[in-house]
């Protein structure tokens, strides 16, 4: 499966998923996009929650994920399957 790469990206929020808090939930979206055009993406980080103590809504980050689509009740959704993330400073 091929890697993609956005950069810069801004976190919207952050969540551990699992009951062990095992895997990192992002809600992410690109902040050089006006206001009207912003989309929120889901990404999944699996075996990654331990990450999340370092990062805080509105920090930007590069991730590196493969797109994948996820149905659930009818309706079907893009999701970032995070392999890697760079918090920028």
């Amino acid at each position: 499966r091929p890697l993609f790469l956005l950069q810069n990206m801004r976190i919207s929020n952050v969540a551990t998923v699992d009951k062990n808090k095992q895997h990192l939930k992002l809600a992410l979206f690109d902040s050089r996009q006006n206001i009207a055009q912003r989309r929120l993406l889901e990404a999944i980080g699996f075996n990654l929650g331990e990450l999340a103590a370092d990062i805080l809504a509105g920090d930007f980050v590069d991730v590196l994920f493969v797109p994948q689509m996820n149905y659930w009740n009818g309706q079907r959704k893009l999701v970032l399957q995070l392999r890697d993330l760079k918090l920028r400073s």
